[in-house]
């Protein structure tokens, strides 16, 4: 996207295509902060990582080694809710130098108990908790 017209409630896709819309949730570019950037750590705004173990080229930088049997595969979801006990689910890969792919699936009232089972075992693995909501 390179810009959005709320007036018109379209956003402009590179090479000038519009695309409608009639509600925008939008997802910032994300890159390294320009003090990472300067530092010659970054390719293409990224720091690189083996997909493995998430440990870069540079001694001692890393994300966050931790050797494992399966490859991170860019792959990510979410579930936006939209009010009434409605939530949907996005789910999208990330690869290196290739669009972002995915799927949406539209909100119904059925994604609500997925949703509440991915919030719960993100607040457990991540932060060794229970969910208090």
């Amino acid at each position: 996207m390179t810009e959005l017209d709320p007036e018109r409630k379209v956003a402009v896709i590179a090479g000038g295509r519009d695309m409608p819309y009639d509600l925008f949730l939008g997802v910032p570019v994300r890159r390294a902060p320009a003090v990472v950037e300067a530092s010659g750590l970054c390719v293409d705004g990224w720091i690189p990582v083996d997909p493995r173990t998430l440990e870069t080229a540079f001694v001692g930088v890393d994300h966050s080694a931790h050797p494992t049997e399966v490859t991170y595969d860019g792959r990510g979801e979410w579930y936006p809710e939209f009010g009434r006990n409605e939530v949907a689910k996005v789910d999208v890969t990330f690869q290196t130098g290739a669009a972002p792919t995915g799927t949406f699936e539209a909100a119904s009232s059925v994604l609500a108990e997925p949703k509440h089972h991915f919030g719960t075992s993100r607040i457990q693995r991540w932060c060794g908790r229970e969910w208090e909501h």
